[in-house]
């Protein structure tokens, strides 16, 4: 699905067309124009509806409130793309099988609206008994089709097709202690995190430190890794000046955090075509963390070079993104299921359905639903262990 900004001034409108290599499927090569749908009678744009989702994120705590909400939003999401368009969705989401999941690549140059939410009034797929609506159906298009993004771009980097496989031979792992520091409250499940993914993937894995010279040397190279995990603060700036990770100031005297700003990150290029996992949020209302536009350092690691990135859209708990962080590990790179990037995020997001969030079961929220893929929908890392010094 390729979907573009269009030339009209308000910006409420967006370009879709859409092919597929199932010949049952009709190629929609006609660009088809549709205005994203606003809680107004005028369209909104696509800015408005991220900052929509985030705001109303980070300020909930009633779970079923926010699980109402996002179903809302999906629908609206739903709505705003072209007739033709959500068939070819529809058609596509029947195509795949509990062994091997349909897969659909966005192909976009805006990084706001989360298409992975789009919800179908009527649900995307019956449930066993043959019935739709089922509070215990997952009703995300992300939660049936392994999704991803790719940036479109006149000139790359990005290159014009993402990558199907990168090979992981060395890690690095940042994360930091934010004790003192004014506006970045500890995040000790990111530690956590961070400690057991150390432990998990030694003798190959190096921690960096948390300072900002160290930081932007790991993106240029030094040391060069095949994988960068950051489990840290981020600020969302809406002047798109002071948001980033937020990283320990390098003066010892200073109680304000320094900032890399997504420009830090393009002025680098990556020694290999890394995968980045950005675990990396500002602390909102209550226990969650809120991360506002990623997609503009999610954007700028694939602008630098990197072969995929997971990141988060919004607010998201600690103790839950700690959790999926060990869980991606386990199954994406370490254990025997391998699975492809794209199908463990589908498989989280199937998580998140209205019965569960009733439950109040453990480690069901809004977080399920947050990250995203940039990079190819059956992506694969594959775990090589560095080889050993030759010496004669």
């Amino acid at each position: 699905m390729v979907i573009r900004r269009s030339d009209e001034a308000a910006g409420t409108r967006l370009v879709f067309s859409a092919f597929s290599r199932h010949p049952h499927i009709a190629d929609q090569w006609e660009p088809r124009t549709e205005v994203i749908v606003g809680e107004a009678a005028r369209g909104a744009t696509p800015h408005e509806l991220g900052a929509q989702a985030r705001a109303k994120v980070a300020t909930t705590v009633n779970q079923l409130d926010l699980y109402a909400w996002l179903l809302g939003l999906g629908q609206r999401i739903y709505r705003s793309i072209p007739a033709p368009i959500r068939d070819a969705l529809r058609a596509t989401v029947a195509t795949g099988t509990p062994e091997k999941p349909a897969t659909v690549l966005v192909l976009s140059d805006e990084p706001y609206v989360p298409w992975e939410l789009a919800a179908r009034p009527e649900g995307w797929l019956p449930d066993e008994a043959g019935e739709f609506g089922s509070e215990n159906e997952p009703v995300f298009l992300g939660a049936h089709v392994a999704i991803s993004r790719w940036l479109l771009s006149d000139e790359p980097p990005p290159s014009p097709r993402p990558p199907s496989t990168l090979t992981v031979r060395s890690t690095a792992v940042v994360t930091a202690r934010y004790e003192g520091l004014l506006g970045a409250q500890p995040l000790p499940h990111a530690e956590v995190e961070a400690a057991r993914l150390i432990e998990a993937l030694e003798p190959d894995v190096v921690a960096v430190r948390p300072l900002f010279t160290d930081v932007l040397d790991l993106i240029g190279g030094r040391p060069a890794v095949d994988l960068m995990h950051f489990a840290l603060h981020g600020r969302f700036d809406p002047q798109g000046v002071q948001g980033g990770l937020l990283l320990p100031p390098e003066n010892t005297a200073a109680r304000t955090p320094d900032v890399l700003h997504e420009n830090h990150i393009r002025g680098r290029r990556l020694e290999s075509s890394s995968f980045v996992y950005l675990n990396a949020c500002q602390v909102g209302a209550g226990d969650g963390r809120v991360l506002g536009d990623y997609g503009g350092m999610a954007s700028a690691f694939l602008e630098a070079g990197a072969g995929g990135v997971v990141a988060p859209l919004w607010n998201i708990s600690d103790s839950t993104a700690a959790d999926l962080a060990e869980e991606f590990y386990e199954r994406c790179l370490q254990g025997p299921e391998q699975l492809p990037v794209a199908e463990f995020l589908r498989q989280i997001r199937a998580r998140y359905t209205e019965g569960a969030v009733r439950l109040e079961a453990p480690g069901i929220d809004a977080t399920l639903v947050s990250f995203q893929l940039f990079g190819h929908p059956r992506l694969q890392l594959v775990s090589s262990p560095r080889p050993a010094d030759q010496t004669r």
